[in-house]
């Protein structure tokens, strides 16, 4: 049965998360440790098949500045980010990443966990930079393109 539990992001289901980052190309570059800029009780959304993690939505609460900075087209990579700025509260919100296993794809999983965040961050400014074609298919469903940078980035907000 496929659900969606909202658990603490502690040390766990980091080592899970970086699991499932590994299976795509654009995360085998980073280690364990590039998952401690999260806070370990801030909360990740788990797309499970029975117990088994089959995929993710995280977003982290950010400064307004870096809200402003996506919007502005300045960051165009996670990589770019202060760990400041990610923050305990805030009124802004990085969607910083989904994730679903290949074999999972296509069955709406993505809207699933799309609907169950913003369900519950439905007062928060929220922005997305995507990164890949499957990213951007993906963020125009629930939110508003706000600024195509450039060939692969692409900025929407809620």
């Amino acid at each position: 049965m496929i659900k969606v539990d909202k658990e603490k992001f502690t040390k766990e289901i980091k080592t899970i998360i970086k699991e499932l980052d590994d299976e795509i190309s654009c995360y085998t570059s980073v280690d364990i440790s590039w998952y401690d800029r999260y806070r370990d009780d801030s909360y990740i959304y788990l797309l499970k098949d029975d117990k088994k993690v089959i995929g993710y939505i995280y977003g982290t609460f950010i400064t307004e500045s870096l809200y402003n900075s996506f919007i502005n087209g300045k960051i165009l990579s996670d990589f770019q980010i202060d760990k400041k700025l990610y923050v305990d509260v805030s009124d802004y919100i990085y969607l910083s990443s989904i994730v679903i296993k290949e074999e999972y794809r296509n069955n709406k999983y993505g809207s699933l966990l799309q609907e169950k965040f913003l369900e519950d961050n439905k007062d928060k400014k929220i922005v997305i930079l995507t990164v890949s074609e499957s990213g951007y298919n993906l963020a125009k469903k629930y939110f508003k393109l706000y600024k195509k940078i450039d060939k692969t980035h692409t900025i929407f907000i809620n």
